[in-house]
């Protein structure tokens, strides 16, 4: 048993309303766990994301240079209605989903690790 474990055994004897805890250590271990392990995860997302947004502007050059219309308004919109630009453009939402979602996650763990040390503050509080 650890320490924070022992510890919160004999608060929760003064103290049975402390059973109902926001955050076990399980939950904080696991968040830990996580904001370790998807760092790789959320950076490739972003590179993802990035050379997405990089390619719909590529594609859209291209469409251009080759679009027949006749002004500039005109080739902006024959270019947004090309097959090639909608796929490239649902290809750069899906990287900004799941990046977003990564991130999400994270800021998630960190609330769950920022609850626990509020909990472990004012169970340390409780103790003196």
């Amino acid at each position: 048993m650890s320490i924070a474990q022992r510890a919160m055994a004999a608060a929760e004897q003064q103290n049975p309303s402390l059973r109902n805890r926001i955050v076990t250590d399980e939950d904080v271990d696991r968040a830990l766990a996580f904001l370790r392990d998807s760092a790789i995860q959320i950076g490739a997302a972003r590179e993802d994301m990035m050379n997405a947004a990089s390619f719909v502007k590529h594609v859209e050059a291209l469409l251009y240079l080759g679009s027949e219309e006749k002004t500039i308004d005109a080739k902006k919109a024959d270019v947004k209605t090309q097959d090639r630009w909608l796929e490239a453009s649902a290809t750069e939402a899906k990287a900004a989903g799941e990046f977003e979602k990564l991130k999400a996650l994270r800021e998630a763990a960190s609330a769950r690790v920022e609850a626990w040390r509020s909990e472990q503050a004012t169970l340390r509080g409780m103790r003196v």
